[in-house]
């Protein structure tokens, strides 16, 4: 009898913290897609000039290279490396267009930054297939691409949405 009395309480118990549906807050009325903040154009060209970039490097290591002969068998990956992370001057003319837009700012100086690395890179691979001593520009290479690729990657965070006040 005690134990049918327990989970007579529980179920009651149970029955009014839900509130059989008497309680719950009225559900907001969704935003029609109309009066919802349009993601600018230039968000979307940023983004592809980003994604391109980031699939460059990741067909790219930023590695020592072993010898002349590598390196040599290196340069074109790393030119087209550099092209692919060479849209700064695309990216700066859409910054210009809206400069309160930071996802833009931010996909322009990720660019810029890993362009001056993958400079840098260029730089070292040619030392190296000429013979020369390279000294620490592998070293500030990998340091620029990383700086660069955390505001590449806050800028595909960023960039599929509508600019911060537009809405």
């Amino acid at each position: 009898m005690t134990r049918a009395l327990l989970l007579l309480g529980a179920v009651a118990l149970l029955a009014t913290s839900c509130g059989g549906g008497e309680q719950h807050a009225p559900i907001p009325k969704l935003t029609p897609e109309s009066q919802r903040p349009k993601v600018p154009a230039t968000h979307a060209h940023a983004l592809a000039y980003v994604k391109r970039c980031e699939a460059a490097l990741a067909r790219v290591q930023l590695a020592a290279v072993p010898n002349a002969k590598a390196a040599r068998a290196l340069k074109p990956k790393v030119a087209k490396l550099a092209a692919d992370c060479g849209t700064s001057d695309k990216l700066n003319a859409l910054v210009n267009a809206n400069r309160a837009d930071s996802s833009v700012d931010d996909a322009y100086l990720g660019e810029v930054t890993v362009s001056f690395g993958v400079g840098n890179y260029e730089k070292y691979v040619s030392l190296v297939a000429a013979g020369k001593n390279p000294g620490t520009s592998l070293d500030l290479a990998r340091e620029q691409v990383r700086d660069g690729k955390v505001r590449l990657d806050a800028a595909v965070t960023e960039l599929p949405y509508p600019a911060p006040g537009s809405g």
